[in-house]
């Protein structure tokens, strides 16, 4: 189901890496972790990381939690407001919190006409547009740095697609294995 479907109670005692892709496991066995809400991750980290949270679908009253749970934090430098779905919520969670960072992947709009997804962010006054594998290229991520925006990569599943995405210049991306990434970026800044 859904999380909606359940009780905050319910969701916190599953099992939530007792699901198990390899294509996605690098480091450890995550059997046995628990969800944690957005509160407690952000109470846990503070400022000591950058945040992209995403607003998964349209639910009535999220983006504005988000924003209120990130103010009274003191941590709007430090987050991303990030959704697919979802653009009527960031503009809301712009208009509430001005200075707050946001990302769209516009899907059907970069598959119909990407220059226009582009230019829609830079309308909303978003900071990112989030790209994949099926719609990214160096005139997409020139165009979104051209008008001021940085440009995003997802679906990074291997170390093929992580150096395509670097190499396209996005300044960003999506990564199960962030210590390759590392690797690439010490790599090129030494060469």
């Amino acid at each position: 189901g859904h999380p909606e479907d359940f009780t905050l109670a319910e969701l916190q005692e599953l099992d939530a890496g007792s699901w198990h892709d390899p294509r996605l496991s690098w480091d450890r066995d995550y059997t046995g972790e628990k969800l944690i809400t957005l509160d407690q991750l952000l109470d846990a980290f503070g400022s000591s990381l950058s945040y992209h949270i995403e607003l998964k679908r349209p639910t009535p009253g999220l983006p504005e939690a988000v924003v209120a749970a990130v103010r009274a934090r003191g941590l709007v430098a430090n987050t991303y407001l990030f959704s697919i779905e979802d653009e009527a919520g960031l503009i809301r969670a712009k208009k509430i919190e001005p200075r707050l960072r946001i990302a769209w992947a516009p899907e059907d709009l970069l598959r119909d006409n990407p220059r226009r997804a582009v230019e829609r962010c830079v309308a909303n006054g978003f900071s990112m547009i989030t790209l994949n594998l099926t719609n990214q290229s160096a005139e997409l991520v020139q165009l979104a740095h051209d008008l001021g925006l940085e440009a995003r990569s997802s679906g990074i599943s291997s170390r093929e697609k992580m150096i395509a995405a670097a190499e396209l210049g996005c300044n960003g991306m999506t990564i199960n294995w962030p210590d390759w990434l590392l690797e690439y970026v010490r790599d090129h800044e030494s060469s």
